[in-house]
C-alpha cells in the first residue's frame, strides 16, 4: 500500500486573557505558533488608544509579551506570520495581586 501523507499548518490561537506574573497564565501565549517561530513572527501590541506598548518580530511563546510597565485593561494585537496570513483581536490584562 501507498499513503500520501499531507502535512498542514494549524491556524494559530492567541489567548484572550493573561494574568502576570501567575504561571501558566502569565504571557501572551499564541496557541499554534510553533511551526512559526523560527521563520520570525511579528507581533504587536497597542493599548485602548492606540500607542504602541509591545513589538517583536521574532516572537516566540517563550518570550513573549509579559505585560511588564501595562496597566490592567483590554490590548489590541497584531500577528504577521512569515506567510502573510495576519491576525487581530483583542486580549485582556489582569494582574494578580
Amino acid at each position: 500500500h501507498e499513503y500520501d501523507v499531507i502535512l498542514s499548518q494549524c491556524q494559530i490561537e492567541p489567548v484572550n486573557v493573561f494574568t502576570p506574573p501567575t504561571d501558566p497564565n502569565g504571557s501572551f501565549w499564541i496557541q499554534g505558533l510553533e511551526p512559526w517561530e523560527s521563520d520570525g513572527v511579528l507581533v504587536r501590541i497597542f493599548d485602548r488608544w492606540g500607542n504602541k506598548v509591545y513589538e517583536n518580530e521574532q516572537y516566540t511563546n517563550a518570550t513573549g509579551w509579559r505585560g511588564t510597565g501595562s496597566a490592567e485593561g483590554v490590548y489590541f494585537y497584531t500577528i504577521l506570520l512569515p506567510n502573510g496570513e495576519e491576525y487581530t483581536g483583542t486580549v485582556n490584562l489582569f494582574r494578580q495581586n
